[in-house]
């Protein structure tokens, strides 16, 4: 605004400057005329001068003005360039202004929804530590409640054991099976079952079953399951059942049956042994593996299938379970016919016998 007043005023200059010397040749000319009749010439001259000599100011002051004029107007457009980038950088920065404004509003949706869900979790995390410790509570009435089961439990299998000794009938001068033993009907279709055993293993606690009449090591260490838990270990010894093995012309029975369950997995490994029927020296690839799944087939079989990863160590087999199914133990070797429960096979080398580990939650009764 105030360049604009300053032009403004120059003009008004110029024309005031272009008016005074309109002036000063409408006064030089009616000079003239009233020297006329004057033989006067040196009032003429010093007239004339005077006249010259202001005209040569007014030229000057006119060109000093242009001259300013010029300038005035290169720095209002180097002004008004300026003003332009100013106006445009204003705007970039509005614009900026405002994107950041909708990125903060957006962040802001999205801490909310995250404080929302850390709320959630929370709140969900603290659910799951009360039901926990309302099941730890649980747990230790069930384990208050097992413990006084387990000396029953023990006594049953004490007087099994008595009857497993009075009911046994001869096979062989080194080899006898027991067939007299009632037990109630278990939930696997056709599997004969003699004798049985329960097992409470509580986290924290190192558990061993050596079962030495029926060739079975069981071997839970304190952290199979975390402490406060309580699992129970059923084991069931069979002399007969629909057992389907690869290659049974070649490989032969070498253990007993046993179907194992558990109540619950285990975090941890338990070692498990079953002790062979192969006589003297025998070298690990002369013995196989065998697992199976507890679900018979449509024909209502129990097929066997390799598993390699086993020990031999003397007249045992030692494997490392997380969790139970189906185990048997074949040798290609000649056997010394030992294992207490061991039945001639029928044609074709059908096993009657095998080591089988039964999945869990399944469960046999006496």
């Amino acid at each position: 605004m105030k360049l604009q007043r300053y032009i403004q005023s120059l003009h008004e200059d110029l024309q005031v400057a272009h008016q005074s010397k309109v002036s000063l040749q409408e006064a030089l000319l009616e000079a003239k005329e009233q020297v006329k009749g004057d033989d006067s010439v040196d009032i003429m001259s010093s007239a004339l001068n005077e006249m010259r000599q202001e005209q040569e100011k007014l030229i000057k002051e006119k060109q000093i003005i242009t001259e300013d004029f010029e300038k005035l107007k290169l720095k209002v457009a180097d002004m008004e360039e300026k003003e332009e980038q100013y106006l445009k950088k204003k705007q970039i920065i509005i614009d900026d202004v405002q994107n950041l404004k909708i990125d903060v509003s957006e962040k802001d949706k999205v801490i909310a929804k995250s404080t929302s869900q850390a709320e959630d979790q929370s709140q969900l995390e603290k659910q799951i530590i009360t039901d926990l410790r309302a099941k730890v509570s649980d747990n230790e009435l069930y384990t208050t409640k097992l413990m006084k089961e387990k000396s029953q439990l023990q006594e049953r299998v004490t007087s099994l054991e008595e009857q497993s000794i009075k009911g046994t009938s001869s096979i062989g001068p080194q080899f006898n099976y027991l067939e007299e033993v009632q037990l109630k009907k278990t939930p696997l279709p056709g599997v004969e079952i003699i004798a049985s055993t329960n097992l409470l293993v509580a986290g924290g606690s190192h558990i061993q079953l050596h079962w030495e009449e029926y060739g079975l090591i069981l071997d839970v260490p304190p952290d199979a399951l975390p402490r406060g838990f309580i699992a129970e270990i059923t084991v069931c010894v069979s002399i007969s059942g629909p057992y389907v093995y690869p290659d049974s012309d070649t490989w032969k029975p070498a253990s007993a049956v046993y179907w194992i369950s558990s109540s619950r997995d285990f975090v941890n490994p338990v070692l498990l042994g079953i002790q062979h029927s192969v006589r003297g020296n025998v070298k690990s690839s002369e013995i196989k593996v065998l697992m199976a799944d507890d679900i018979p087939t449509q024909n209502m079989s129990f097929v066997f299938q390799d598993y390699s990863n086993f020990t031999l160590n003397g007249p045992y087999v030692y494997l490392l379970l997380n969790h139970f199914s189906g185990i048997s133990v074949a040798s290609t070797a000649e056997l010394s016919f030992e294992g207490i429960l061991f039945k001639s096979q029928k044609a074709n080398y059908v096993w009657d016998y095998s080591f089988v580990v039964y999945k869990s939650h399944t469960r046999c009764y006496k």
